[in-house]
Parts: C-alpha cells; sequence; structure tokens
C-alpha cells in the first residue's frame, strides 16, 4: 500500500498483540466500533452488532415512512421478510408513497418495527467457529449446507458452513413471491434457483467445494433427477440449478428441520433471538450418519395443478410407482383388454382433479374426473373407446362423454387429432369424388387463321317494341 502511495493511517485487529504494536506506532483505531457493510463489528469482544437506529414505534399514515433494513448478510431476513410482505401487499391495493394507509396496515407496521428494534439488539460472532484450527484436515473438512423453501408469500435459501462438530450461518438471501399466482412446486423451484446461485458466490467467497443442497419439495427433488424434459418454466429453471451446482447432491430436508422455512414466511423476535435452528441449522447437520434419508418414489406426492383451460386450483395425489413402471401400456391396441390384465396385476391408485362442484348432485366421477395427460397411449385408448361407444358422433359429442369421467388438459385437441385418423368416420364422412382433369382443347381452337375465318348467324329471338301510336308489335334482330 505505501509502494502505491496508499498509506493506512488506522488499523484494528481481534488480535491484542497488533493492537499493541499498531498502538505504539499511534496508527490504532481509535473507534470502539468498527463500521463494516452496513454492520457494526467490535474489535476486542469480536462481535458483530447492528447500528443503534431505534425504529419509531408510532402509528404511520404513508407507505413511505416504512423503513428497509440494510441488511446485506441476510441475518434478519426471517424479521424483514414482513416488511418486503406488507410494501407488495401495499402495491397490490395501487396505494401511492404520499397516499393514506387504512388503520390495518399501519398496525401490522408497529408489529414489524417492534420485532426489528428487539432483533437489531441481537449479537453475532465474526468467527464462523469457537476454536480456530488452520490446519489442512480441518479446511478439507469444511462443508458447506444450502436450504431452499418457498410459500406462498415468499421463497429463498440459507446457507451453513460447517467443520467437524460447528456449524454457522453464512448468509441468507430471500424475495417476494411474484405478483402473478404459481403454484407452490414452482415457488419451491425458484428458491432452488436462489439457493443454486448463492452457493456460487460463497464457493468462490470461501473457496469450499463440498456443497450440499436440502429441500422440502419432493416434487423439486423429481424435477431435478428426472432425466424427462417438463415445460418451458420448469426446464429452464433445472438447466440453470444444474448448471450452477454441477455435481452438487440435492437432499431431503424435514420441514420441521429446514431453517429456510423461516425465512419465508416471518416469524416474531422472540422466536427470533436465540432460535438455534436458524443460527446453526439442524441438529443433525454436523453428524451426517443421521441426516434424513428419503426416496422420492417411494412416498406420497402432493402437487397443485393448474390446467391451461381451468383458472381452478385442483390439488392432485400421486403414489407412485405409476402404472408405466408395471403394465407397458403400449402393447395393448383395446382400452377393455388392458383393464382386464391390470385388474389382474395391481391396483390402480388413481389421480383425481377437485374443482367447486363437490355439493352438485353428480356422479362421482363427474365431480372428482381422474387426470389423464394428454398425450399418452392410455389416453388414446380411451378416447376412441368412448368415441365407439357414442357411435363415432363428432369432437363435441365425445368431449362431452369423456368429461363426465376424466380430465385430460387441452381435451379438443387431443380428441380431434385422434378422430382426424379414425377410418369409419373417414368413409362416412369424406367429401366425394371430385371431377377429374379437363381434356386438351381440340386443334381448331387453338391454331391461328385471319378474322372471319368462321362466322355464324343467329336470331335473337322476339322483341316487343311500342310504334309511335303506342301499339306493340314484334322486332327481330
Amino acid at each position: 500500500m505505501s509502494e502505491a502511495g496508499f498509506t493506512l493511517r488506522s488499523r484494528n485487529s481481534n488480535s491484542h498483540k497488533l493492537r499493541d504494536t499498531a498502538r505504539q506506532l499511534n496508527i490504532l483505531d481509535k473507534d470502539e466500533v468498527t463500521k463494516l457493510l452496513g454492520l457494526r463489528w467490535e474489535s476486542e469482544t469480536d462481535i458483530m452488532t447492528y447500528p443503534e437506529r431505534p425504529i419509531e414505534t408510532t402509528a404511520i399514515t404513508t407507505m413511505r415512512y416504512i423503513l428497509q433494513i440494510y441488511d446485506p448478510l441476510g441475518f434478519l431476513t426471517p424479521i424483514t421478510v414482513k416488511v418486503k410482505i406488507l410494501l407488495q401487499d401495499i402495491w397490490k391495493d395501487k396505494f401511492d408513497w404520499d397516499t393514506m394507509l387504512p388503520r390495518s396496515y399501519q398496525q401490522r407496521w408497529l408489529q414489524i418495527a417492534t420485532d426489528l428494534n428487539t432483533a437489531m439488539k441481537t449479537q453475532f460472532q465474526r468467527y464462523y467457529f469457537a476454536e480456530t484450527d488452520d490446519n489442512q484436515d480441518a479446511a478439507d473438512d469444511t462443508k458447506l449446507h444450502i436450504f431452499v423453501d418457498a410459500s406462498t408469500q415468499s421463497y429463498g435459501a440459507t446457507a451453513y458452513i460447517c467443520r467437524r462438530n460447528h456449524s454457522s450461518l453464512v448468509m441468507a438471501k430471500n424475495r417476494v413471491a411474484p405478483l402473478k399466482p404459481l403454484i407452490l412446486p414452482k415457488l419451491e423451484l425458484m428458491a432452488a434457483v436462489i439457493g443454486a446461485r448463492l452457493s456460487q458466490h460463497l464457493r468462490k467467497a470461501l473457496g469450499i467445494d463440498k456443497i450440499y443442497y436440502w429441500s422440502d419439495s419432493q416434487i423439486v427433488l423429481h424435477w431435478l433427477s428426472n432425466p424427462e424434459k417438463p415445460n418451458r418454466f420448469i426446464r429452464r429453471r433445472v438447466e440453470e440449478i444444474k448448471n450452477q451446482t454441477g455435481t452438487g447432491s440435492w437432499r431431503y430436508c424435514p420441514t420441521q428441520n429446514n431453517p429456510a422455512d423461516l425465512l419465508t414466511r416471518g416469524i416474531s423476535a422472540s422466536q427470533y433471538q436465540d432460535n438455534k435452528l436458524w443460527f446453526t441449522g439442524p441438529p443433525w447437520l454436523t453428524d451426517e450418519i443421521n441426516w434424513p434419508k428419503c426416496k422420492v418414489r417411494d412416498t406420497t406426492v402432493l402437487s397443485t395443478i393448474q390446467p391451461e383451460d381451468d383458472q381452478q386450483t385442483r390439488i392432485l395425489r400421486q403414489r407412485t410407482p405409476q402404472i408405466p413402471d408395471t403394465i407397458d401400456v403400449s402393447r395393448f391396441n383395446n382400452l377393455q383388454k388392458l383393464l382386464r390384465v391390470t385388474a389382474y396385476v395391481r391396483r390402480l391408485g388413481y389421480i383425481r382433479c377437485g374443482g367447486r362442484i363437490h355439493n352438485a348432485p353428480l356422479d362421482e366421477y363427474t365431480r372428482f374426473p381422474i387426470l389423464l395427460p394428454a398425450k399418452h397411449p392410455l389416453t388414446r385408448l380411451i378416447v376412441l373407446d368412448a368415441h365407439q361407444k357414442q357411435l363415432h358422433s363428432g369432437i363435441s359429442a365425445t368431449i362431452c362423454h369423456l368429461r363426465q369421467r376424466y380430465w385430460i388438459p387441452t381435451i379438443r385437441q387431443c380428441v380431434k387429432s385422434l378422430l382426424r385418423r379414425c377410418i369409419t368416420c373417414r368413409k362416412i364422412n369424406s367429401p366425394p369424388y371430385s371431377a377429374p382433369d379437363p381434356p386438351p382443347l381440340p386443334a381448331y381452337r387453338v391454331e391461328s387463321s385471319p378474322p372471319f375465318t368462321i362466322t355464324g348467324v343467329d336470331y335473337s329471338g322476339a322483341l316487343f317494341v311500342k310504334s309511335e301510336t303506342g301499339l306493340e308489335s314484334k322486332a327481330y334482330v
């Protein structure tokens, strides 16, 4: 620094030996608290604190008075997420910065401000581990754990560093859910994207290659391990996660042991203080033997699906293993034969859709239709069977018959494509034969000849005309 012309005039350290040397050279920082990235560092005790700026807990009138706390490491995320959610709710109601807020919003802010004042008094150790051990074995034993989670209001990720029997919170990031409603599994996938980006940042900053990823969403874990390509939204985010994490392993974490769950909904200041799950992670984190073990395909998967042609949210329950794992549907050309064989092999665990007609005086299959994929051999057989039972009726009649028992996304396109290839319908509904191609013109029609070579005379018929006296008479041309 001195060779470049930058003279250091103030130094600080948590080492008493270095502090004594700096004091003798008269370059010791005289401030008791050192400002560092929006935080405060007490060098003698080696702890980090937040600035002492109490937030007024008086009633506010507009959104302009709602404060955002500068928290670069995200230690206060379980508290500050409630501020983000509050601001988003205010924007949803289209309140401007200087518009008078309703009393309900002011009461919410007073509670959040009280929690912030309490939480900002929390002290953090600057070091990750209580015992400093810089040998190579200890460095190789250092691991990084990323936890992700989402709720209908926000999503995010939190990171923990582990060495031997010690674990500590490193950093946390979260975002509020977008205004356009998304199903919960997609929000969980977006949380995994945040976790993947966070891991890359910490990998460069800390130089740790052993990184483990945890999620309590079995649907997301299935998307990350499934070789099949889902829709574009999911495919793009899965590709980004795989590019960011590389060979990193994704594991299942129970919801009650997931610290990222705390930053998705928000907690009170009393729950925040001395929260071991938030500051050190789950108790089994440092003991690999006790890590949760769960096979995604052996458990019940709950998901929420919103079909393209229906605005209702439908809750589906799927138990695996699935039918294609046991029965090869493509080997059958008749639905009844397939059902008989399947009945001997195993019982189906159907996927049913639930709408808003639970109390309607209809059949159970109509109120809770079975969900079928649009492009599947089983769906093709069911559609053709319904078409035959309806005596080869049209598209609308076939769809009406199918929807009494089944729910097929993009059903009209599916039925239309299958009925177009029905041989019986093509025989009945085919158009008449088209007229043959006209023969070539005769020679006298295409040969060159002078004018009036061929002439013809004809009468135009009788025309009735009036004379000067007004009497009608016939005339010819």
